[in-house]
């Protein structure tokens, strides 16, 4: 059944990914403050359960990466999250029909239901890992021997970049 996020169940998420995250994954406050701010600017955010996911639909993981210390220096921006998943949208030539966690960890956690509330799309209750992780190979869809591209990636300025790496080592 699908739900609807709202502010206390963001608290909760972060919380969670606080501890699951174990330090990893970078401080989740500007992360809660940027997804209350998306509620309440662009309404609310559905959370599907990973059942309801379909094979024919798309669904990407967005997060970020780096030395999460830098978050207190060079705020991440909305547009951003934005950019790299129309980048994605656009790469692949499909809508991207919801989005999820790439880890729980810290502020990876809350990145989805920014650009979720931004593109009208629903998270999708699940994760890559379980946990925060310390290399992007370290996901279950690597077990699977799925590609590890393209991945995009988009700054505070406006650039964009589409990678498509040999493999997630």
């Amino acid at each position: 059944m699908t739900k609807y996020v709202d502010e206390q169940m963001i608290d909760d998420i972060a919380l969670g990914a606080s501890v699951l995250g174990t330090g990893g994954g970078g401080d989740p406050v500007i992360g809660v403050q940027m997804v209350k701010y998306a509620l309440k600017v662009f309404g609310p955010i559905m959370l599907t359960p990973l059942s309801q996911v379909h094979d024919d639909k798309t669904f990407v993981p967005c997060g970020m990466i780096g030395a999460t210390t830098v978050i207190m220096e060079k705020i991440m921006t909305p547009g951003q999250f934005l950019r790299a998943i129309d980048a994605m949208a656009c790469t692949l030539k499909e809508r991207i029909a919801g989005t999820f966690p790439i880890e729980i960890g810290g502020v990876n956690a809350l990145i989805p239901f920014i650009v979720a509330a931004q593109k009208q799309i629903p998270v999708v209750d699940c994760d890559g890992m379980g946990r925060a992780f310390p290399e992007a190979q370290m996901v279950t869809f690597y077990l699977n021997e799925l590609p590890s591209g393209p991945n995009t990636l988009a700054d505070e300025k406006g650039n964009t970049l589409v990678l498509y790496p040999i493999d997630g080592m």
